[in-house]
């Protein structure tokens, strides 16, 4: 196979062909050790690109670890990660930043072996989390990425270096859809809809969807519109943190 023609089309049925042989496989290596196997991602949500890969959850019992891979297997991509049963709860419930963009993966399960039922308890465990705690990791964000980005985007703005502007641009609008989905309490069915699917949200930041239409579309040649509509998604972003009651600065030293 010339691998510089890959990635390669697969239908989902050659796709459905080749999960069966994994499990078939798994079940009749290590049966005895397995409480289930689900596929994720676009696969599992029903959805998959003829260019999708596969990406699946082995859950073995407390106390057996099995090796996970990640590998070419022409013409398909697989990723099989193995955890154990305490193990993947504690990672469904670990709450971050990128929240938004991982949860998915352990609620829009498709079980392929699943006889306890465990994929149904699983899906829960990504929003246990309380509404102090998503307050907290919003302000902490805020600090780490758009605060700083923006201050990068003016830097480039003043010293005139208005190539790196579409850059920022992109990485201020990513770094929101981030917030908004964390904002909204909700998660993102693919990084590549991300922004699509965050300006459909009930809750967003006045600007946001006339940078993200402008980052869609291409439109980044006019310097001076995409930093004007960075300062105005930026303005925006402060009016709705300040709507949701988060306070992100500080009137004194910490120390």
């Amino acid at each position: 196979m010339d691998l510089l023609k890959a990635p390669l089309q697969t239908s989902k049925e050659e796709k459905d062909t080749m999960i069966k042989e994994v499990v078939d496989r798994l079940i009749t290596t290590h049966g005895k050790d397995i409480i289930a196997i689900g596929v994720y991602g676009s696969v599992g949500a029903g959805n998959p690109g003829p260019y999708s890969d596969i990406e699946m959850h082995v859950i073995t019992k407390d106390g057996v670890k099995l090796e996970s891979y990640e590998f070419i297997y022409p013409p398909y991509k697989l990723e099989i990660g193995s955890l154990e049963r305490s193990s993947i709860i504690k990672k469904a419930k670990r709450y971050e930043a990128t929240w938004p963009i991982w949860a998915g993966s352990f609620v829009n399960v498709l079980p392929v072996y699943d006889p306890e039922e465990f994929f149904e308890t699983l899906k829960e465990c990504p929003f246990t989390h309380t509404e102090e705690m998503k307050v907290d990791v919003m302000r902490e964000f805020m600090i780490w990425e758009p605060y700083e980005c923006m201050g990068k985007i003016r830097n480039a703005y003043v010293i005139g270096h208005f190539t790196f502007l579409p850059q920022g641009a992109f990485q201020l609008l990513r770094q929101t859809s981030i917030l908004i989905g964390l904002g909204n309490r909700t998660f993102y069915s693919t990084q590549s809809k991300m922004f699509e699917e965050a300006m459909g949200q009930a809750s967003k930041p006045s600007g946001f969807d006339e940078l993200a239409n402008t980052v869609l579309k291409g439109n980044l040649s006019d310097e001076e519109s995409v930093y004007d509509q960075c300062e105005v998604l930026w303005a925006g972003l402060n009016q709705w943190f300040y709507e949701l009651g988060i306070e992100y600065k500080r009137n004194s030293l910490p120390f």
